[in-house]
């Protein structure tokens, strides 16, 4: 069954991108930007391709996530592979999933897949947004792509080449606290300010009829963005990445450090875009893995 929710959460992470796309940018780098913006919009129509994406987050020098993820599509022949390997505070999870043939596997443990039959394909794009989906999201990215547009108007020129080769192009963009605009940090605490007044703390009531308040711990993000306060403020933004001289997204890193209530919290992010149109699939018939018929509870 198609995950509607999905929907909202692409087009937040395409408007973020576009978005910090536009605060990296100046006037005198509107190029650099329109072909990052161009690159990123493009890979809704990529059929076959291979995405990874390396994450890491780190609290006042700590890191508590570490996050990889790898995706790869050959959405013509309906086959897909995705798994997310996370490790936070020293605890590690994963999520796998291999869908082809009308049929979902997912990893359950001990290198054993899951085989259920109900699963219905959706994939039509990377994106997972199917044709009738697909008006609403357009609006939706058409509004943040003007308000990326916007906010390139109002920042200085921080944006450099770093190599200019003959497949490809390379650019380097850094700001700091005094360059971000303020709707960034704006918006920022509205997020903070909404998510510690709903989720860090708890009333709970235990077998006597007393009640008292439970807050989050550290095996909770919730506890370490609660000690950033309500108006953390965006410290510095520093952005890599190269594209292919067919405009095309190859590669890129960007590093992202908050500032709050005399704390910090440092995102590491590193991204690549491959193998597209030669990205193939190895099912788990053919790797030899063992699978299970899903059994309902």
């Amino acid at each position: 069954m198609k995950n509607k929710k999905l929907i909202p959460v692409i087009c937040f992470a395409l408007g973020t991108c576009m978005l910090a796309a536009g605060a990296a940018a100046g006037y005198k780098t509107a190029n650099g930007y329109d072909a990052l913006k161009k690159s990123m919009l493009a890979t809704r129509e990529l059929t076959n391709c291979t995405f990874n994406m390396d994450t890491k987050i780190s609290f006042d020098g700590k890191e508590i996530v570490n996050g990889q993820t790898i995706w790869e599509g050959d959405l013509d022949n309906k086959m897909l592979h995705s798994k997310n390997t996370y490790d936070y505070n020293g605890v590690s999870s994963c999520d796998e999933y291999y869908h082809y043939n009308d049929t979902m596997y997912r990893l359950e443990q001990n290198d054993v897949y899951i085989k259920q039959n109900d699963y219905t394909w959706y994939y039509e794009n990377p994106w997972g947004i199917s044709e009738d989906d697909a008006p609403t999201v357009d609006k939706v990215l058409t509004f943040l792509e003007l308000a990326a547009d916007t906010v390139v108007g109002d920042l200085r020129n921080n944006f450099t080449c770093t190599a200019d080769e003959d497949d490809y192009t390379s650019y380097r963009v850094s700001l700091d606290s005094v360059q971000i605009p303020e709707i960034i940090n704006a918006g920022l605490g509205v997020i903070f300010a909404i998510s510690n007044d709903t989720v860090n703390y708890a009333s709970v009531t235990d077998e006597n009829g007393n009640e008292y308040d439970i807050s989050e711990d550290e095996d909770n993000m919730n506890y370490y963005t609660a000690r950033m306060g309500n108006d953390p403020v965006v410290d510095s933004v520093a952005l890599d990445y190269t594209l292919g001289k067919d405009g095309s997204f190859r590669d890129g890193t960007a590093v992202v450090i908050f500032k709050g209530e005399g704390h910090e919290i440092r995102f590491d992010i590193s991204a690549s875009l491959d193998s597209i149109g030669t990205t193939h699939i190895t099912t788990l018939e053919d790797q030899g893995a063992e699978i299970k018929e899903y059994q309902k509870p």
